[in-house]
């Protein structure tokens, strides 16, 4: 599990609202960045890491009733 799930939700939708703006812009990326235009499936890439979130997500919400459950034996 990711120690950081807040960050990593941060950079899935920072991806996700780059590619939106991205997608009206008339900047040609050949021009913008000399050849150093890395093409990549940046949706792809968002989606993978927001299913790795969830189940990062899903083990804390386990872990936080464990606690819970925990604490009300005691």
């Amino acid at each position: 599990m990711s120690e950081r799930p807040y960050y990593r939700a941060c950079a899935v939708l920072s991806i996700i609202q780059a590619h939106i703006l991205a997608h009206d812009s008339t900047v040609d990326p050949d021009i913008a960045f000399r050849g150093g235009y890395l093409p990549t499936d940046a949706l792809e890439l968002a989606a993978r890491e927001l299913s790795d979130l969830l189940e990062d997500l899903e083990e804390l919400e386990n872990r936080r009733k464990a606690d819970a459950a925990q604490k009300a034996a005691a």
